[in-house]
């Protein structure tokens, strides 16, 4: 499915708690992605425009020349009109050649543009996808981290409980000798 500039602006990315997205960052960086992809996008409208329009010119030409064919007056004198006919044959070649050369040239420049505008996101993608991978890596040993220590935690608690549970025994003991040792 194609990224619409419209799905760049209203993308959402969850936050962590430790070592979280910059939101603001991410924002700064969609918006000016997504003002990059609809400027790319204008240009290549303006292009097929300019194609539509010189095609249209083109068949208007044709027309034209069609209807001029048509109104040719019909005088004897077939040198001159062979000459005037393969003139306007001539005029009519370079001018389809022009509007072809046009043509041609509006086309690469519009899928240069898209190819240009394909590569720009592409590399965008990767680059976000890389530091996303970098982000969860570190908030993978965060974790990690965070888990060693809870469990170093857990052994401190369980060994103080251990020993004051000692401590307290030996208490009691030396309090139940001491009742003994006064009756």
């Amino acid at each position: 499915m194609a990224i619409s500039v419209k799905d760049i602006q209203e993308k959402e990315f969850s936050t962590q708690a430790v070592d979280g997205y910059n939101v603001e960052q991410v924002d700064d960086f969609l918006d000016e992605l997504a003002e990059q992809m609809g400027s790319m996008i204008r240009e290549s409208l303006a292009l097929s425009k300019q194609v539509k329009q010189l095609e249209n010119e083109l068949a208007a030409a044709k027309a034209e020349k069609a209807d001029m064919e048509k109104k040719l007056p019909d005088y004897n004198e077939n040198g001159y009109f062979r000459n005037l006919e393969s003139a306007m044959r001539e005029s009519l070649i370079g001018a389809q050649r022009i509007a072809d050369e046009t043509i041609t040239e509006a086309k690469k420049k519009a899928q240069q543009t898209l190819a240009d505008a394909t590569d720009k996101a592409e590399k965008t993608v990767a680059d976000a996808t890389e530091h996303a991978d970098a982000i969860t890596a570190s908030a993978e040993k965060a974790v990690a981290e965070m888990k060693a220590e809870q469990e170093r935690l857990r052994a401190v608690v369980t060994d103080y409980r251990a020993n004051f549970k000692q401590l307290l025994d030996a208490q009691l003991a030396a309090l139940t000798e001491g009742e003994a040792l006064l009756k």
